[in-house]
């Protein structure tokens, strides 16, 4: 068997990497070992970057019918209401999707899987790998079937998207450092009756030695529990749910009563991460590469983020659009973003879950009184999304990114900002409404007619062709544009790369501006 891309894992990681490459028209095969996605919630939080990405796939709005949109966080402790503030437009006006969608793994890998079959293409369920060798045209990969068949298929790259224990990473030799924490957790899927609201909220009830969230769920009165064990507990194998209810009613202080049992775990949060994405012709991805603690609700989405940002890359190179240079900047982007992720993520699980006397202290007695208060500053609210909904994320620093303008509230390397204009027409649009086939995006802010700008080379109009040029103009649209770029009194372009990151922010509006960048920073080939 031959294909282009082999992807090891079907879990949300490996999914959305097999849907980026159906959009991009790229080969691939993907297998799993299991029978089939998975049948529990694991991860819940869908954070705006990976809805956008949705938006673009035409899956959003499905996911968002299928879940449950959390408006408010509330705080309690000992049983009483003590603030709250409200995360459902933390937002607002800088996404879409101003919010985090409570959706449940299994339901992202079956809208996953039901966009990739769309594509008339299929999931090699209980295959597993068995090796795979690099060679100087590509790698071969052997896997085994239920049955004992075993299959080899070549392809010009390797995806491991196979998991925290990934046997890619261990025969790359990569490491996977990190610690564990000493305590044990539990995570619980129920109905639940008690006084308190369903619908949107989620309810965290404080203590100064533990934490107990409430996260709703989509159906009747269900819930996501996730609280610690008391400190002692060293064998999860004997932790039966009807402790874990007992344990749970004393620490809250608020009568409740749980009905149809869904799923409990109880487990250790881990934190680690690899010292390589990339080597050779073999890429790791999403868990292969790092775990996290489940603050923020991060994991799962940082794989997707990992898969989009690898398979346009793998696209431009395979079709032979750039040279392979580009894939550098896979490895370059995505283990520095692991690095900051895991620092932020484990702040704030200290800071839900720690033990030390001050973080204790904070936690009962000063969190809950400035909580609120800090919230309803804007300041404070645009940060805290940013970080949470990975709309954040810049590689401002890195080798893509090239900005001539540099005093600009935007920053290549940064996300493309959401924002509404008036086109030429006098119709309403979203800069978000012109990535769906992922492609370079050219935006030009101005006005004049840069189609005939650009139109005088014809040398270079094999490469424009790619490009999807869209005109803001300056004076129809001013006040947007400068509430997000600053004051602007000149015209400017944007090169927006397939994954809706600003390449090269520049106001030398002339074809050669971006043949330099495409040639000498992406390793176009056809320019």
């Amino acid at each position: 068997m031959k294909t282009q891309v082999i992807i090891s894992g079907a879990g949300p990681t490996g999914l959305m990497m097999a849907a980026q490459l159906c959009r991009l028209g790229i080969d691939f095969v993907i297998f799993d070992k299991k029978e089939g996605i998975t049948t529990f919630s694991k991860a819940l939080g869908v954070q705006a970057r990976t809805l956008e990405i949705y938006d673009e796939m035409g899956i959003a709005e499905k996911a968002v019918n299928e879940g449950q949109i959390a408006t408010n966080f509330k705080i309690l402790i000992g049983g009483e209401l003590q603030g709250g503030f409200d995360v459902g437009s933390l937002g607002s006006k800088k996404s879409p999707f101003p919010y985090m969608l409570i959706l449940e793994q299994f339901k992202n890998e079956a809208l996953l899987q039901d966009y990739v079959l769309s594509y008339n293409k299929s999931i090699l369920w209980k295959h597993e790998l068995v090796d795979f060798e690099e060679n100087e045209n590509g790698v071969e990969v052997v896997l085994k079937s239920a049955e004992g068949q075993e299959i080899s298929i070549s392809a010009q790259y390797l995806v491991g998207c196979d998991g925290a224990s990934s046997p890619i990473r261990k025969k790359l030799g990569f490491t996977f450092e990190g610690e564990t924490f000493d305590q044990f957790f539990y995570v619980v899927d129920t109905a639940l009756e008690w006084a308190l609201t369903y619908n949107s909220d989620i309810h965290v009830c404080l203590a100064k030695n533990t934490f107990v969230a409430f996260f709703p769920m989509k159906g009747e009165k269900r819930m996501r529990i996730i609280g610690m064990l008391p400190e002692g507990k060293t064998d999860k194998d004997n932790v039966q749910f009807e402790e874990i209810e007992a344990m749970l009613k004393r620490e809250i202080d608020i009568p409740l009563k749980m009905t149809d049992l869904g799923w409990y775990s109880v487990y250790k949060v881990h934190t680690r991460m690899t010292n390589s994405f990339h080597k050779g012709r073999c890429f790791i991805a999403g868990d292969a590469a790092h775990i996290h603690s489940p603050a923020g609700g991060q994991g799962m989405n940082t794989g997707i983020q990992d898969a989009y940002n690898l398979a346009w890359k793998l696209g431009m190179v395979i079709k032979g659009f750039a040279n392979e240079t580009l894939l550098e900047t896979y490895n370059e982007e995505r283990l520095e973003n692991a690095k900051n992720l895991l620092k932020s993520t484990d702040a704030i699980f200290e800071a839900e879950a720690g033990s030390g006397w001050f973080t204790s202290f904070a936690r009962v007695h000063i969190f809950p009184l400035f909580a609120g208060f800090l919230f309803k500053r804007e300041f404070v609210k645009k940060a805290m999304f940013k970080l949470i909904s990975q709309t954040g994320i810049s590689y401002d620093k890195h080798s893509l990114s090239q900005d001539d303008m540099p005093d600009d509230k935007i920053n290549a390397g940064d996300r493309m900002p959401y924002f509404n204009f008036e086109d030429e027409n006098g119709q309403n649009q979203s800069s978000y409404g012109f990535n769906q086939d992922l492609q370079f995006r050219l935006f030009y802010f101005g006005n004049d007619n840069l189609q005939n700008i650009v139109s005088h080379n014809n040398s270079f109009n094999e490469t424009l062709q790619r490009l999807k040029i869209v005109k803001i103009d300056l004076d129809k649209n001013r006040s947007i544009i400068e509430e997000i770029f600053g004051e602007v009194n000149s015209p400017f372009i944007l090169l927006v790369r397939p994954d809706n990151y600003i390449a090269l922010q520049t106001s030398d509006i002339s074809v050669n501006k971006i043949k330099e960048y495409l040639i000498e920073k992406v390793g176009i080939v056809h320019a």
